[in-house]
């Protein structure tokens, strides 16, 4: 859990509270090669904090796949306008390793 509480540290001080809620509420979970994070359509209600792996987020344009990033280890993954403006996401983020 450190390495997440370093990653937000570097983003904005944690408060010893916040830290022990943190602790309470965050669960780690593994994610399979593949495995489909969040679909078009659907909304956005997690942050997901890559300790191990790489994913991709796309689109399809007609039958065709379009990658729009990839992130890499020690990185927050989310679908930012679905997040934040509670609406259905165009994307998909896909896990290419396991995670």
């Amino acid at each position: 859990m450190n390495d997440v509480f370093d990653y937000l540290d570097h983003l904005h001080a944690l408060s010893p509270h916040l830290k022990e809620y943190l602790e309470k509420t965050l669960k780690p979970r593994q994610s399979e090669k593949h495995a489909i994070l969040l679909q078009e359509g659907e909304v956005c209600n997690k942050v997901w904090y890559l300790r191990k792996g790489l994913v991709r987020n796309f689109y399809y344009r007609n039958e065709y796949e379009v990658t729009t990033w990839f992130m890499n280890e020690g990185n927050a993954i989310l679908a930012t306008n679905s997040l934040f403006e509670q609406r259905k996401s165009k994307y998909y983020i896909e896990a290419l390793e396991r995670c």
